[in-house]
């Protein structure tokens, strides 16, 4: 369930780092949306219509309040993290970050 979760999370930040550049909003504000988006299609759409989970409505509100604020979290924190990666990866002279060398390879050798 974890990996499952790990999984879904991040193919939803795939989807964000492939489609965000093409929405004119703050990078925060399109993660808090893409945070909440995801809670919503999940809690109130493919997990109650796959039967595994009640839908969100029929929880506590103080429980969904939590779920969205956690949701909201993870799609600024998303966000914050893809911006970052994106001005990385412009600057000149220099490799993105998923490419860079490992800053201390050469000490690796005499292991």
């Amino acid at each position: 369930t974890l990996l499952a979760h790990f999984g879904y999370g991040g193919a939803a930040g795939a989807i964000y780092g492939l489609t965000s550049d093409a929405i004119p909003a703050p990078a925060l504000g399109k993660g808090a949306a893409a945070g909440l988006l995801l809670w919503a299609g999940s809690y109130l759409g493919w997990l109650p219509g796959a039967d595994i989970l009640k839908v969100a409505t029929r929880y506590p509100a103080r429980r969904n309040l939590l779920m969205i604020g956690a949701h909201i979290l993870w799609g600024t924190a998303m966000a914050t993290l893809a911006e970052l990666l994106k001005e990385e990866a412009q600057r000149p002279g220099l490799k993105p970050l998923s490419t860079a060398p490992a800053p201390h390879r050469h000490l690796m050798r005499h292991v």
